[in-house]
């Protein structure tokens, strides 16, 4: 369930990371170019 958890978190910090991406152009750019 430990591990479980951790994924979660991590899919949630993504998720977090790419909605605010498109507040920020800059930052969008450098997602796509990754």
């Amino acid at each position: 369930q430990g591990a479980e958890g951790v994924g979660l978190l991590r899919t949630e910090l993504l998720f977090m990371a790419h909605s605010q991406a498109p507040m920020k152009p800059r930052r969008k750019l450098n997602t796509v170019a990754c």
